[in-house]
């Protein structure tokens, strides 16, 4: 029989809410409710045969956990964190979690992402920077990718800078992916080559050299930035850059805007 342990949870916070409704606001019971969900992780329940929830999901297997999962985003319900939690020490589920990430819908795919972050799985990684170069992914399942290889982009740089085509699929990725990398010459020229070849997205790899932190990008944006042809959000994310990088820009007033009365 499956057990509803966020439901058991409800049950311990609107018992703390009885108890204190008298003496915190609402505003303050609600910045306690993440510590209260840590808290209730370790609190012995009789609903779960006298364990803990994290030891509830603990004693089961790798796959009961997988499947649970699975059933619990299939049948809409929201997925606990206790779970989630539990799955990330068991590196024997990386490869059905990574194959959730890959080819499941939408929101399991995001779930077994996080997770396999959590974990810290290079394998995952590895399969996230293949999956991005070789397909086009739905926007949202991509998003996500980016953001867990973004977050651990160095474990991967050897295969991101092997799979990078400027003009290949999943380019844009990458891309925000080589920007959250340690120094390397081979990843600064990229993104060097990146913003002066792509004229589309000036802004945004602007952004990408101000993020990596090389400050030999100023002198390509210096020299962009006095350019007549930018538009005005071009123009500040180039100013934000180059002072993020540790220079300065004059204002021209090219942007400034006058009102007749």
């Amino acid at each position: 029989m499956k057990i509803d342990v966020d439901a058991i949870f409800d049950e311990y916070l609107n018992d703390f809410i009885e108890k204190n409704a008298g003496v915190l606001s609402a505003v303050e019971i609600e910045k306690k409710i993440e510590e209260l969900y840590l808290e209730f992780g370790n609190i012995p329940c009789d609903k779960l045969g006298g364990k803990t929830p994290l030891k509830y999901f603990g004693s089961m297997d790798s796959d009961r956990l997988l499947e649970l999962l699975k059933e619990g985003i299939d049948e809409g319900e929201s997925v606990s964190d206790y779970l989630c939690k539990t799955l990330e020490s068991r590196l024997d589920c990386e490869e059905a979690l990574t194959e959730m990430a890959l080819e499941g819908e939408e929101e399991l795919a995001v779930c077994a992402i996080n997770i396999l972050g959590a974990m810290g799985s290079k394998k995952s990684l590895v399969k996230f920077v293949e999956a991005l170069s070789e397909k086009k992914l739905p926007s949202v399942i991509s998003d996500v990718l980016t953001e867990a290889v973004c977050k651990n982009a160095d474990a991967v740089k050897e295969e991101v800078i092997k799979a990078y085509k400027p003009t290949g699929i999943g380019a844009e990725s990458f891309e925000e992916i080589l920007s959250n990398m340690s120094r390397d010459e081979r990843v600064f020229k990229l993104l060097y080559a990146c913003f002066l070849n792509n004229r589309a997205s000036l802004a945004l790899n602007a952004q990408y050299l101000a993020k990596y932190g090389d400050e030999r990008a100023l002198t390509v944006l210096y020299s962009t930035i006095k350019r007549q042809d930018i538009s005005l959000l071009e123009y500040s994310e180039l100013k934000n850059a180059i002072e993020k990088l540790g220079g300065e820009v004059e204002d021209d007033g090219r942007f400034v805007r006058q009102t007749s009365h």
